[in-house]
């Protein structure tokens, strides 16, 4: 968990405590600063967890490579046909097109 997703879920909770007090209490300004926190935190909390699944997705993407390139140097006959297939393909595709 990101700490902006952390931060964000308590400036949330926070805002929606102060809303719910100004509500209480009949505070005009404490509702809407409470209800501008919690916009805010639920904002921030999006973000971190949008900024989660980015590195993850990162460290996916490297594993994948790791992967193409070990193969490759274990296989590296077979990544040349590969590669001159899918020219191929695309050459004939762009052709159609």
């Amino acid at each position: 968990m990101d700490s902006n997703e952390l931060s964000g879920a308590a400036r949330s909770t926070g805002g929606k405590v102060q809303a719910t007090v100004g509500d209480v209490v009949g505070d005009a300004k404490s509702q809407v600063q409470g209800r501008i926190n919690d916009a805010v935190g639920q904002a921030q909390q999006a973000y971190g967890a949008v900024r989660d699944q980015a590195g993850d997705m990162a460290e996916q993407a490297q594993d994948f490579v790791d992967t193409v390139r070990s193969r490759t140097r274990e296989q590296p006959i077979a990544a040349i046909l590969i590669a001159a297939g899918l020219g191929y393909l695309i050459g004939r595709i762009r052709h159609w097109l």
